[in-house]
């Protein structure tokens, strides 16, 4: 039988550099932290990972994939297109996403040498789950998922 867990996080404060005020300030941004795994080998630590509605798919530092063991170059390549335009090269893999002991599940994502966010997308993320809603008064973003 299917049961509903929700898990709850609360948006973390990353500096950011406003051209505007040409002062550095904090903005909150929601995070998840999740383990990677491949081929059955555990990430050692959960890495804060930027819930990004704007990213198609999950998109992870190049390093962070060695750590469990992925010869990243040996994925699929693509070209992932952000803002502007500008091309990141990217190599897919499967993986399996754990978020807390309680809910995970297996997923493409891409790794690149050239990202240092770690990004959960639509495809890979969003897509596992009922709902993700984001509180912005209250600084959290809640994921209703059915294990």
């Amino acid at each position: 039988m299917r049961h509903t867990v929700v898990k709850t996080y609360s948006y973390q404060p990353l500096l950011y550099f406003d051209p505007l005020t040409d002062k550095t300030r904090a903005i909150f941004r929601p995070v998840v932290p999740v383990r990677l795994a491949y081929r059955h080998k555990l990430g050692k630590v959960s890495i804060d990972c930027l819930v990004d509605s704007g990213a198609d798919i999950n998109l992870f530092p190049a390093d962070w994939g060695e750590s469990v063991g992925i010869n990243i170059k040996k994925g699929a390549k693509t070209i992932i297109n952000g803002i502007g335009a500008i091309g990141v090269e990217a190599f897919v893999h499967t993986i399996t996403l754990y978020l807390g002991s309680d809910i995970s599940f297996e997923v493409a994502a891409c790794f690149s040498y050239s990202q240092e966010i770690p990004l959960l997308g639509r495809f890979g993320f969003f897509d596992q789950f009922k709902s993700i809603i984001f509180k912005e008064k209250d600084k959290i973003v809640e994921l209703d998922y059915n294990v």
